[in-house]
């Protein structure tokens, strides 16, 4: 009895004592054994972290929703005693599905880029509020906007990523001599535009001052504003996205923009 006793106790002490509780958005999901899943989430106040959702992947499950990709939830976390490094998901109260980011291909591509960079940018407990809000507002709109507006997003959310992260483009004029021009080179060991005459040739992309105007008001514009905002046409906003992607403090290519450019 006294065993028994003490056994409940540690229990008792050893997981329900250690009980917390995050908002978080899944970044990711991926199978652990028959049963479970492993999400890579973001939280408000703990950075990215990973959960593992034990019968995640039987239907019965009570939070199986809370687990999908984009899903926002309040989830009850516990540490275990056999694994004190990764939290249990006890319970998940879905707060926000996103479920319309699924009725377009254009939307689901623009949510997966998104989320795959923010788990790329990163590191596992790194906790940021802005990158949280960024991620959380653009998965908003891309629900509420047109579908067409899905690149624009996708861009507009990339040019305000870098400038959180510290690594925002120049774009205002040439670097190196401060010269105006039609048109410049994007050089990204440079950090910016640079004039023909300074970038010699050497240059990811070339664009025009229009282009370069319009990324730096993307970048600074209210996310409230981008259902308005002039839509250029969608060579040039995935030109503009695919070189602004160079600048990402990142090892890797990311695997989602390959949906959003033309093959």
């Amino acid at each position: 009895m006294e065993r028994l006793l003490l056994f409940a106790l540690s229990i008792f002490f050893g997981v329900f004592m250690n009980r917390f509780e995050h908002e978080a958005i899944v970044l990711k999901s991926a199978r652990s054994g028959e049963n479970d899943r492993i999400l890579t989430a973001l939280t408000l106040k703990a950075g990215k972290i990973s959960i593992m959702a034990k019968g995640a992947q039987s239907a019965k499950c009570k939070y199986l929703l809370s687990c999908q990709p984009f899903a926002f939830s309040q989830f009850v976390l516990a540490l275990y005693p056999k694994n004190p490094l990764m939290p249990y998901a006890i319970s998940a109260d879905l707060i926000n599905p996103f479920r319309n980011l699924y009725s377009s291909v254009e939307r689901q591509a623009s949510a997966c880029f998104a989320t795959e960079a923010v788990d790329a940018v990163l590191e596992p407990e790194a906790v940021d509020s802005h990158v949280f809000m960024l991620l959380y507002h653009t998965l908003r709109l891309l629900c509420s906007m047109d579908a067409s507006r899905a690149s624009l997003m996708a861009l507009a959310f990339t040019l305000k990523l870098l400038a959180i992260c510290g690594h925002a483009p120049e774009l205002g004029a040439c670097l190196v001599c401060g010269a105006k021009l039609e048109t410049y080179f994007i050089n990204v060991d440079m950090g910016g535009i640079l004039c023909a005459r300074c970038a010699k040739g050497e240059g990811e992309c070339i664009v025009s001052s229009l282009e370069a105007e319009y990324s730096y008001a993307l970048m600074h514009m209210d996310m409230e504003s981008l259902g308005e905002v002039y839509l250029v046409d969608e060579a040039t906003q995935l030109k503009l996205l695919k070189v602004f992607c160079l600048f990402l403090p990142i090892q890797r290519q990311l695997r989602s923009l390959t949906s959003l450019l033309p093959e």
